[in-house]
């Protein structure tokens, strides 16, 4: 589903001032780090909001590596692609990852896969994205006990 709330300007820009900091920016590392994400790599980063997991990513590649970020909101990515990291960026569902190309060696999604439309085809597309031997990592808030803020975020999403 394209367009919405996440293609104003506003929320985009909160998400990026509020959230960000303290708490995708610091996971970002973790999902690289569990991804072993290093330089030369090619990451493809899916559902990637403002794209704290692929900027992240591109300065662990260096310049022999490659990123690039999608989501189906261009207002998510246009922060990412307005950041000083070498990131590459194309709107699109993640269960549609044709246009992305292959060759990757790694696909990243951090706390975005839970709310896809569908994650079977999402996942399906992601492995479809890597080499023979590429490498997907994915991020998602626990379930079970109430994890406060984020499962109100969730009722009110």
């Amino acid at each position: 589903m394209m367009g919405g709330l996440f293609d104003t300007t506003t929320v985009p820009e909160a998400y990026e001032r509020y959230l960000v900091g303290p708490v995708f920016r610091p996971w970002a590392d973790v999902l690289l780090d569990y991804a072993e994400v290093g330089a030369g790599d090619g990451v493809l980063d899916v559902a990637s909001g403002t794209g704290v997991v692929a900027r992240t990513a591109a300065a662990r590649v260096g310049d022999t590596g490659r990123v690039l970020a999608t989501d189906v909101s261009a207002g998510m990515l246009a922060v990412a692609s307005a950041a000083e990291a070498r990131v590459d960026t194309m709107v699109t569902s993640a269960d549609d990852l044709v246009d992305a190309g292959g060759g990757f060696d790694v696909a990243v999604c951090q706390q975005g896969f839970q709310f896809l439309s569908d994650p079977v085809a999402a996942a399906r597309a992601m492995r479809g994205a890597l080499h023979v031997d590429g490498r997907v990592a994915v991020a998602v808030w626990m379930t079970g006990p109430v994890l406060e803020p984020f499962d109100l975020y969730g009722q009110a999403l």
